[in-house]
């Protein structure tokens, strides 16, 4: 039978199936098929007993949905059950008004306009940029009355280049205070889309742009609006921010959020820790605010036990723990509760002098391009216990001050101090260094309110 016969007994045949009004395709929008290339084999079968038409095509097949900016072609064709399941072998394409896909096989469900892609997948979005590249993509175009917005399911290793929705519009037009358009690269084992807004992902995810390197079990990312919220979970998941400072945040669950494509906010909770050049931060929950991808301010505090700071220029614990760089470095910290900061370790002694209170502050400075404390202040309940210089060799003298409020004020060259200031209902003890030709002084115990 030749080819033109052959089209027009087809389009005969489907016409159950393709001749609805054009006004009802518009209306509920599902596929109603129509032939627009078939190439150079074709054969019609009617089952027995059955009115269903199931027809083969190959050389080369092209379908379109009347009324709609659907389009289908591959190298050959099966319709069965009447047109309800239509499948694709061999260079199939699928495009419609908001995404294109390429795979090696796909399957076409007209009930629920699902359209299954498998093999070699790739697809492209046209609204917002994103693409999806993976062995298995199911498909969901929006239809009146069955769904509002286009669904994605991906299963198998999944890479999605996904650019949040605003972030379509940017491109070649970014600015100081909005970063170019850059997408974030999700790897995962599952992952599920919902319009060009949200996206989840699952089984060992990673996501990276260049500000950012994450991984968890899981993820969600919601870009609906110009604020991004995305969260982490599993089984300890990781959020390295790729900046000036870098960082490294852990915990049971880690949430960041981004203001028009630049990384504002990020929170660890459940055992969180973040690691940096500068100290290592635990506490329940750590939170850490940014500005030009670096952290202005971070805060940490616990249940129970006390968040905790260290670092080769301080220590601290409390429980709570603010940090303040507004221009990059250090200047304050607070410790809050149960406060206590510890300075640089000494060289002789291997050990920390330190001030404690309910609120303690420290104040630091940038000595010899290093960070290094300025000024410490401790209220109420207030302790302190620090060293003389000495002489490099042997250690200086010892003192232990207690007091309703406590200054320590450090050399303006070094970290030593030099001097203390004690207000309020004041009491403690000073020792001095065994000099030759003494017998020295008897050994002090720690004193209370000494770290162990």
């Amino acid at each position: 039978m030749s080819m033109r016969p052959l089209l027009r007994l087809l389009l005969c045949l489907l016409a159950p199936f393709v001749a609805g009004r054009d006004a009802a395709a518009q209306q509920d929008q599902r596929c109603l098929f129509e032939i627009d290339f078939i190439g150079d084999t074709g054969r019609v079968v009617t089952p027995p007993g059955t009115t269903q038409v199931n027809y083969y095509a190959g050389g080369g097949v092209r379908f379109s949905c009347r009324g709609t900016a659907v389009r289908m072609s591959a190298d050959s064709v099966a319709s069965i059950d009447g047109g309800r399941v239509v499948y694709f072998v061999g260079k199939v394409r699928y495009r419609d008004s908001t995404v294109t896909l390429d795979a090696d096989q796909g399957t076409y469900y007209k009930d629920g306009e699902r359209w299954e892609a498998r093999g070699r997948v790739r697809t492209a979005n046209l609204r917002s940029g994103s693409t999806l590249t993976g062995p298995s993509v199911d498909y969901y175009r929006p239809v009146v009355g069955l769904r509002d917005t286009t669904e994605v399911v991906a299963v198998g290793r999944t890479t999605v280049k996904y650019l949040a929705k605003d972030d379509s519009t940017a491109k070649g037009a970014a600015t100081a205070a909005t970063p170019a358009a850059e997408p974030y690269v999700i790897t995962s084992d599952r992952l599920r889309m919902r319009g060009d807004e949200r996206i989840w992902a699952a089984g060992a995810v990673t996501v990276r742009r260049s500000d950012l390197d994450a991984a968890a079990d899981s993820m969600a990312l919601d870009t609906s609006g110009g604020w991004q919220e995305g969260v982490l979970t599993g089984r300890r998941p990781r959020f390295k921010a790729m900046a000036r400072d870098t960082f490294e945040l852990l915990g049971g669950r880690i949430d960041f959020g981004m203001d028009r494509r630049e990384l504002r906010v990020v929170t660890a909770i459940g055992q969180a820790e973040a690691i940096s050049a500068e100290r290592t931060l635990t506490g329940h929950v750590i939170r850490l605010h940014l500005r030009d991808r670096a952290p202005r301010r971070s805060i940490a505090w616990s249940r129970g036990v006390l968040a905790t700071a260290d670092g080769p220029a301080y220590a601290a614990k409390a429980d709570s723990l603010t940090f303040f760089s507004p221009d990059e470095a250090l200047t304050r910290v607070v410790a809050s509760g149960h406060g206590w900061v510890g300075a640089r370790v000494d060289s002789v002694s291997s050990e920390r002098d330190w001030i404690s209170g309910d609120t303690v502050v420290a104040f630091f400075r940038q000595l010899n391009d290093e960070t290094s404390l300025r000024q410490l202040i401790a209220e109420r309940d207030a302790k302190a216990y620090y060293r003389g210089a000495g002489d490099g060799k042997a250690a200086g003298s010892l003192a232990y001050v207690r007091g309703d409020r406590i200054t320590v004020t450090m050399q303006k060259d070094r970290d030593d101090v030099e001097t203390v200031d004690v207000r309020g209902h004041v009491d403690g003890v000073r020792l001095e260094p065994k000099t030759a030709g003494s017998t020295g002084s008897p050994p002090i115990a720690a004193p209370p309110g000494r770290p162990s």
